[in-house]
């Protein structure tokens, strides 16, 4: 789980250099089952390395689809918000 705690406090530093909260508890709570989930999927009951680096590739591509759908919603691109 050490590799999910360095994600996540990656993540939370991308949003402090822009004065924003970038991560939230909630997303390093779906990281874990994300990972864990993937470990599953190999048939294992311990998430290595590998299952941490899949859930973060899961959840670059799920925010990147979010942000690429619905633009205006969640502020991305060039529908982003005055700030």
């Amino acid at each position: 789980m050490d590799r999910v705690t360095l994600l996540f406090a990656d993540m939370r530093k991308v949003g402090s250099s822009r004065g924003a909260v970038s991560a939230y508890p909630r997303q390093l709570e779906s990281l874990i089952r994300l990972a864990e989930a993937h470990a599953k999927m190999r048939f294992s009951s311990v998430v290595e390395t590998v299952d941490v680096e899949e859930a973060k590739r899961w959840a670059v591509c799920d925010a990147l689809l979010v942000c690429s759908c619905w633009p205006a919603v969640v502020g991305c691109g060039r529908y982003s918000s005055p700030g």
